[in-house]
């Protein structure tokens, strides 16, 4: 098996991050003048907690993390545990947003994805659907101006993913972060400022 602790694992170590995914998260963030502080902020794909510690250091107003795995943390988010492709993870988000008065997000962000099956199209087919999910159940959440950040392993549905939904915003780009492993199919796309 080969070693995966290149320089950006050992630098998540330095730091006291819980992944790599960590660097990723703040390099989208700076390269779109993105900023989480006093911001409703929507995470989804939370564990192993890389983008939540992140997101706390920065100091949301409000921050949800969701995830189909327990989390255990000290973080201050709210945690729901479920599937981001189920329609009643999605009424525990907008219960918990009424709960603490919150009418919409700032930020939605997403690092979801299915476990690999070594199948590229399969892989790709699986992380189109999550992201899918995120944008039909996600922007009527969205505050005006607000903005989505989703990771997709890049395919053949790429392109018409990003025009079915780029409309919506003043912006859309696919951008892969110098964290992201360069064998790795993965890609996010930064859909900016709802219009």
């Amino acid at each position: 098996m080969p070693d995966r602790r290149d320089s950006y694992y050992w630098k998540a170590k330095e730091n006291n991050y819980s992944s790599r995914a960590a660097f990723k998260l703040i390099d989208i963030l700076n390269k779109f003048y993105l900023s989480i502080e006093e911001r409703s902020i929507l995470e989804i794909g939370s564990n192993p907690g890389g983008w939540a510690e992140v997101i706390s250091m920065n100091n949301p107003s409000f921050h949800i993390a969701v995830d189909i795995k327990k989390e255990p943390s000290e973080l201050p988010y709210i945690f729901i545990r479920g599937d981001i492709s189920r329609d009643t993870t999605w009424d525990s988000i907008v219960s918990t947003l009424n709960e603490n008065r919150i009418r919409t997000f700032d930020l939605i962000l997403s690092d979801a994805m299915t476990n690999t099956s070594g199948n590229s199209d399969v892989d790709h087919s699986s992380s189109y659907l999550i992201c899918k999910k995120i944008m039909e159940k996600g922007i009527p959440l969205l505050n005006r101006g607000g903005s989505v950040i989703v990771k997709q392993f890049q395919g053949d549905l790429t392109q018409s993913f990003i025009e079915d939904w780029s409309d919506y915003f003043r912006r859309a780009t696919i951008t892969k972060p110098a964290s992201s492993r360069q064998a790795s199919r993965e890609i996010y796309i930064v859909f900016k400022s709802l219009v």
